[in-house]
């Protein structure tokens, strides 16, 4: 039976544990294991320009944009912090309806779910377009105001 136990963990990513052992008549002294965690961290694999004729959509896949996380098992989210100009950012719903999105996952990405579709005539050569996105996941940094480009 343990008869005591308590946990102190300090800045999130070292602590310890102390125990004592009982069975009721005798008692062990006070036993301490330390315990040292690795950080979560986000790492942009991909971030490659889409290339897209005006007034045309195109898949955004993970050849194109990709993240990955020191936990694989952790879901990685992307928010949309300034849209594209010239298009948008959208998503089938399960009813079959294309709706612009501002959050979308990585496995979104990954199950070729997440299409820019450009909306705009271009009045000159240049058509390029991109929007500003952050991305996260728990208890890890936020990767913050990327770019992603639209050619």
């Amino acid at each position: 039976m343990i008869k005591m136990c308590t946990f102190f963990f300090s800045d999130g990513s070292d602590g310890e544990f102390n125990f004592v052992l009982s069975d009721g008549v005798h008692t062990t002294k006070s036993y301490t294991i330390l315990v040292t965690t690795k950080p979560i961290r986000l790492n942009i694999e991909h971030n490659m320009p889409l290339n897209v004729f005006p007034l045309t959509r195109k898949l955004i896949s993970d050849k194109l944009l990709l993240t990955t996380c020191s936990d694989e098992a952790r879901e990685i989210r992307y928010t949309v912090r300034n849209g594209p100009h010239l298009g948008k950012v959208i998503m089938e719903t399960s009813e079959g309806v294309w709706l612009e999105v501002e959050r979308f996952t990585q496995r979104d990405i990954n199950n070729s779910k997440v299409i820019y579709e450009h909306t705009k005539q271009f009045m000159d050569l240049a058509a390029n377009d991109s929007f500003i996105f952050d991305i996260e996941t728990h208890f890890a940094g936020t990767l913050t105001n990327q770019v992603y480009n639209i050619i």
